[in-house]
C-alpha cells in the first residue's frame, strides 16, 4: 500500500468534486448543476455505492425504487406532441404501434434477431467536414438503424443519446459509449439474445451491507439526502484523516516526465513526484504536458467535449399535469428544437423538495450539447435561455404562464466528452505510448471511457489498483 502521507491531490477549485455541484434555492430547495442521480447496476454502480459506503454516507442515501409511481414513467417530445414511452414488456405493449414509432417492439425484435452481426463498421458517407472518422467504428444510430430499424434509431435512440451525452448518435462510438451491447452482439449475434442470456454482475463477498440493500429492494437508481455534493466532500474529509496533502485553487500548469520520475508545476511549486494520476479533462491534460510527447498530446487534444446550458425552475405548487409525470422527456434532434430534454427532478426526489413546500415542482432544461454553438454561437446570455426553457414548458408539459418563483441558469463549459467514432482506436493508441515509454502516469475521468459518476469512480479504482500493483 502507498503511504497516504506520501500522497498529493491538486484541485483547482476552491472545492472538490468536479462536475458534481449541489445548490439550494431560497426555500431551500435542492438542485443538481451536474449529475442528479446514480444508477446501482453493474460493477461500476457497485464501486460507487461501496464508496458511499466507505466515507460514512451510507444512512443518507435516497434510492428510487418501483414504489414510486413516476420512476419507469419516461417520455419523448416528437411530432409536436409528447410520447409516453413503454414502462414494461407486455404483449400487448409488443404487439402494437406506439408513436412516435412506426414499427411495433415486436418487429424490432424480430429485425434484431434476424441481423447478422455487424462489421463494427459504419455504413453511411461520412459528411465532408467530419470531425470523426467513420472508417474506425461504428455510429450509435447506424448500429440501431442496421439491428431494430430506422424510426427506433431516430427517435428513441437519438433522444436518449441527447440525454446521457447531449450529443449526436449519428456522430458517438457505438463501442465506447455502449460497450455492453457492442459485446452482446459480438458474443450472442443479438442484442436481444444477448439481454435474455447476460446475467447480472455478482456481488463480492466483501461488498458493504449498501450494496446488497441496493439488489434486495432493487433500487432504480439513488442521491443523497443534501444533494450528490456530500460525496466528494466526504471523500475529501476522508483523505484529509488519513493525512492526504489536499491542496485547493491549486492550477496545474505543466507536467514534466522522465525516466526519474514526475515534476508537476504548479504556480511558483515545483511538486516531484514518482507518479501522476490525472482527472484532468483530456483537452486540458493535452495543454500541461511537455512537447516532446507531441502524439500523446495530439490524441488527446482531439477529445472534444461540448456546453450545456441549464435553466433550474422551482414552482410553489404541483403545475405538471398528472399525464405528464415521471423522470422527465427527451427531444430527438430530429425536431429541431431548442431544449435537448427536461427532468422532473420532483417527481423522482421529492425528497429535495424545500421542507415548507412539499407539493412544488422542481424541474431542469437542458439545452446546447452538440448543438450548442450552432444554435447560440457566443452568446452567454442568461435571458436567452430563460426564454426558450420557459416556452418549452409552456408548449410541452402545457403549463400556462409558468411564472416559477427561483429561476437559476448555468453555464456547463465543455463539460460532457464526445466518444466520436474511433475513440477506442485512439484509446488505443494512447494506452500503448504510456506503457511502451513506461511513463509514470495514469489516466481516469470521464474523457475516456465512461461519463458517469459510476464510469468515473471504477475507472479510478482500476488505475489505483494496477498502480499497486506493478509496484
Amino acid at each position: 500500500r502507498i503511504d497516504p502521507n506520501r500522497i498529493i491531490l491538486l484541485e483547482g477549485n476552491s472545492s472538490v468534486g468536479g462536475w458534481i455541484q449541489t445548490v439550494n434555492s431560497p426555500s431551500g430547495g435542492i438542485f443538481e448543476q451536474g449529475p442528479r442521480s446514480v444508477r446501482p447496476q453493474g460493477k461500476a454502480g457497485i464501486a460507487t455505492l461501496q464508496l458511499v459506503s466507505d466515507v460514512g454516507l451510507g444512512g443518507s442515501v435516497v434510492p428510487v425504487t418501483s414504489a414510486n409511481p413516476y420512476a419507469k414513467r419516461r417520455y419523448i417530445y416528437a411530432n409536436g406532441k409528447m410520447n409516453a414511452l413503454p414502462t414494461a414488456a407486455s404483449l400487448s405493449v409488443l404487439l402494437r404501434k406506439q408513436a412516435p414509432f412506426q414499427q411495433t417492439f415486436l418487429k424490432a425484435g424480430i429485425s434484431d434477431l434476424i441481423t447478422l452481426k455487424g462489421s463494427g463498421l459504419e455504413y453511411s458517407r461520412p459528411p465532408p467536414d467530419a470531425i470523426y472518422d467513420l472508417s474506425q467504428g461504428e455510429s450509435i444510430h447506424s448500429f440501431f438503424a442496421r439491428r431494430f430499424g430506422e424510426d427506433i434509431a431516430t427517435y428513441g435512440v437519438a433522444a436518449m443519446v441527447r440525454g446521457v451525452y447531449a450529443g449526436d448518435s449519428k456522430m458517438l462510438s457505438l463501442r465506447s459509449c455502449f460497450p455492453l451491447l457492442y459485446d452482446l452482439e459480438k458474443k450472442h449475434r443479438s442484442v436481444v439474445l444477448g439481454m435474455l442470456r447476460h446475467k447480472a454482475d455478482p456481488v463480492p463477498a466483501d461488498a458493504a451491507e449498501l450494496v446488497r440493500k441496493s439488489r434486495q429492494e432493487k433500487w432504480r437508481m439513488w442521491t443523497l439526502r443534501n444533494g450528490l455534493g456530500d460525496l466528494p466532500s466526504a471523500v475529501h474529509h476522508k483523505l484529509l484523516e488519513r493525512g492526504v496533502s489536499v491542496r485547493l485553487n491549486t492550477l496545474c500548469d505543466r507536467v514534466e516526465m522522465t525516466g526519474q520520475g514526475v515534476k508537476v508545476y504548479a504556480g511558483d511549486e515545483v511538486i516531484e513526484a514518482d507518479h501522476v494520476i490525472s482527472a484532468l479533462p483530456a483537452q486540458q491534460l493535452s495543454s500541461v504536458l511537455s512537447p516532446q510527447f507531441s502524439y500523446l498530446k495530439e490524441q488527446l487534444a482531439d477529445i472534444l467535449s461540448v456546453t450545456v446550458a441549464i435553466v433550474q425552475m422551482e414552482f410553489d405548487s404541483d403545475v405538471v399535469p398528472e399525464k405528464f409525470k415521471g423522470f422527465g422527456y427527451l427531444v430527438p434532434p430530429v425536431e429541431s428544437d431548442w431544449v435537448l430534454g427536461v427532468v422532473l427532478d420532483s417527481c423522482s426526489f421529492p425528497e429535495h423538495n424545500a421542507p415548507k413546500k412539499h407539493n412544488s415542482t422542481r424541474l431542469t432544461v437542458m439545452m446546447g450539447g452538440q448543438w450548442y454553438h450552432q444554435l447560440y454561437g457566443a452568446e452567454t446570455n442568461d435571458d436567452l435561455f430563460v426564454h426558450h426553457a420557459l416556452k418549452a414548458v409552456h408548449s410541452h408539459l402545457e403549463i400556462p404562464d409558468p411564472q416559477p418563483a427561483f429561476l437559476n441558469t448555468t453555464i456547463l463549459k465543455e463539460c460532457i466528452p464526445q466518444y466520436y467514432v474511433g475513440h477506442h482506436t485512439r484509446l488505443e493508441g494512447v494506452d500503448a505510448f504510456i506503457r511502451q515509454r513506461q511513463l509514470p502516469l495514469s489516466l481516469i475521468g470521464s474523457s475516456y471511457r465512461g461519463v458517469s459518476v459510476n464510469d468515473c469512480v471504477l475507472g479510478a479504482n482500476s488505475a489505483v489498483d494496477k498502480l499497486l500493483a506493478s509496484d
